[in-house]
C-alpha cells in the first residue's frame, strides 16, 4: 500500500493523472487503487477492501505512452502528453488522402498514406485499434501496436514492435492533406500538427498499477468473454 501511495504521489508531482479515464472493462469509479479518490467507491472496491488475504490480490502495471508534441517546426518546446490506451494521428475533417512519415528508433518504417494511424498499448488494443483491424493484445505482452486507419495501400498492415521503441510521426511539408491532429486517449483536447509537425511516442516511466484478482492475464480473458 505505501509503494502504491507513494507512486501515487510522483504522479501528481509529475503533473500526471493518476487515473487516465477508465475505459470498457477497468472498472470501479474514477480514482486512483490504494485511495486519496473524491468520487464514491466503484464497483471495483469491495472486491479488495474484502478480501480475506491480502495476498491473493495481483497487480498488473499497464504501460502508459508519453508524447512530445511539436506542432510545427517553429516551436521552440514540445507539448508533453501521457495516456494510456492510444495517441491518434489523422487528417481530421480533410477529404483529400492524408501521408504521414513513420520513424522508428530513428530508422524510416513507411509513408502511411491513410486517413491516419493509431499507435496503441496492449491496454488500448481493445479499443480504436482494433476497430481499425489491429490485433488484440494482453496486457502482460510488452509491445506497441501500430495499426493503419483506412489505408490506401496493400503493403502497410498493423504491425507490432517493442514496447522501448520510440515511434516518431511527422506530418511530410508536401502533404497536400490539412488539419492533422493528434489525439490521446479519445480527448476531444487534441492537438493540432502543421506541416512539418511531429508527435515522438515513447514509453512513459510511470506505468499505470491495475488491481486484479487473479495472477497474469486471467482477469483480461474473463473481460474478453
Amino acid at each position: 500500500r505505501d509503494g502504491v501511495a507513494g507512486l501515487h504521489d510522483e504522479l501528481r508531482r509529475q503533473g500526471l493523472p493518476p487515473h487516465p479515464g477508465q475505459g470498457p472493462g477497468h472498472g470501479g469509479g474514477g480514482e486512483f487503487p490504494g485511495g486519496g479518490g473524491t468520487r464514491p467507491p466503484g464497483p471495483g472496491r469491495p472486491c479488495v477492501a474484502d478480501a480475506a488475504d491480502p495476498a491473493q490480490l495481483y497487480v498488473t502495471l499497464r504501460t502508459r505512452l508519453r508524447c512530445q508534441v511539436w506542432a510545427s517546426p517553429a516551436c521552440e518546446k514540445p507539448a508533453i502528453k501521457h495516456c494510456l490506451n492510444e495517441v491518434v494521428s489523422d487528417k481530421g475533417a480533410h477529404p483529400g488522402l492524408g501521408t504521414l512519415d513513420c520513424h522508428g528508433d530513428g530508422m524510416h518504417v513507411t509513408t502511411v498514406q491513410a486517413d491516419g494511424l493509431v499507435i496503441s498499448t496492449p491496454s488500448g488494443s481493445t479499443g480504436y485499434n482494433m476497430a481499425v483491424g489491429g490485433p488484440v493484445v494482453a496486457p502482460s505482452v510488452p509491445c506497441t501496436v501500430l495499426s493503419p486507419i483506412a489505408p490506401h495501400s496493400l503493403s502497410f498492415r498493423p504491425i507490432t514492435v517493442p514496447e522501448s521503441s520510440k515511434i516518431e510521426i511527422s506530418i511530410p511539408r508536401e502533404s497536400r492533406a490539412e488539419g492533422y491532429r493528434a489525439i490521446f486517449d479519445g480527448s476531444a483536447q487534441g492537438s493540432a500538427l502543421g506541416k512539418g509537425g511531429s508527435v515522438l511516442v515513447e514509453p512513459s516511466l510511470f506505468p499505470f498499477p491495475i488491481i486484479n484478482s487473479r495472477r497474469y492475464d486471467h482477469d483480461w480473458y474473463v473481460g474478453l468473454n
